[in-house]
């Protein structure tokens, strides 16, 4: 999958699980160390984490870390 296509699939995934829509079909999953860098205020750790795991650009990682919900 590209990188534009894995940001735009779990921007996807994100808005239907904060839409409370379970029946999402499968996409690389945000890691879990992610969420919880995001949840923890660390957004910038959590943003180059992403970027080290799936290979997306800064922004493309920030709009995915921006999506997290449950931020600090």
């Amino acid at each position: 999958m590209e990188p534009d296509d894995l940001a735009l699939a779990l921007q996807a995934r994100l808005l239907a699980a904060g839409l409370g829509i379970t029946n999402v079909p499968p996409t690389e999953a945000i890691p879990a160390e992610v969420i919880t860098l995001a949840r923890e205020g660390q957004a910038i750790e959590a943003i180059r984490r992403l970027r080290k795991l799936r290979g997306l650009g800064l922004l493309q990682a920030k709009r995915v870390v921006d999506a997290i919900p449950g931020q600090a």
